[in-house]
């Protein structure tokens, strides 16, 4: 476990180091703990070899977590597929078992990070999912269908998204504040900038990140001045 989450820590230190073998051997670990960081770290190494492994685990794992890490992971392939860097039989095998995963009984976790995953898909069949997650009124299905509506690169859900800017709750505005970044939403302008002065630093750091994806007016003079006085030196290493 030690090992495993210090790999998880230098890997996001320095992205030139390379625990694809490690986290292979770990995936095999008998701890759903050391699976589930197994997984993480390998999802950032795009290793279309992986996909059996993958689509077999987020069904039939033991460890909901590690099913849950899974699921995330097969994001990166639905990307792909939407790329066209993987073979259109692969795709639609992984849309396939996401979309069975999120309609099944497994836990709430485990079918957000599904729909989630397919967020990166253009599949028409998502469109009446995405917004049943979002339209329930339950702060975690929110959260995800605002995940989804960012990664969609679909204007359709822009007045969603922006809507939620204002929302009571920190996390929504963050992830809000990150779906409009990835959307381009350039009407968002005027609430995101009032969100760089959010008391809450994932809203303000989500913020930051959408006005440096979406530019207009006064952006980079704003991102100027914060930078000149930060809250702390971690926003200023992001600005």
């Amino acid at each position: 476990r030690a090992v495993m989450e210090d790999v998880q820590s230098m890997g996001e230190d320095d992205t030139l180091l390379d625990f694809n073998a490690v986290g292979r051997l770990a995936l095999k670990d008998l701890d759903g703990y050391v699976r589930q960081l197994a997984v993480r770290t390998l999802a950032e190494y795009e290793a279309v070899d992986l996909l059996p492994e993958f689509l077999y685990m987020v069904e039939h794992d033991a460890d909901e977590q590690v099913r849950a890490a899974c699921a995330s992971a097969l994001g990166v392939f639905v990307y792909l597929g939407e790329i066209e860097e993987i073979s259109q039989k692969k795709f639609q095998k992984i849309e396939e078992i996401l979309l069975r995963v999120h309609q099944s009984s497994d836990t709430m976790l485990v079918r957000r990070r599904a729909l989630e995953a397919l967020g990166y898909s253009s599949n028409e069949e998502l469109i009446p999912l995405i917004n049943h997650a979002y339209e329930l009124g339950e702060r975690e299905w929110l959260l995800s269908a605002l995940t989804a509506m960012g990664r969609s690169s679909n204007a359709m859900w822009n007045a969603k998204v922006t809507a939620m800017l204002e929302d009571r709750r920190a996390d929504v505005r963050a992830e809000a504040a990150a779906a409009a970044g990835e959307l381009g939403i350039r009407s968002s302008l005027r609430r995101l900038m009032a969100l760089l002065e959010d008391g809450h630093e994932d809203v303000r750091a989500a913020a930051i990140w959408a006005i440096s994806e979406n530019g207009g007016e006064g952006v980079r003079a704003k991102l100027v001045a914060m930078q000149e006085d930060p809250e702390d030196e971690d926003e200023a290493d992001l600005i």
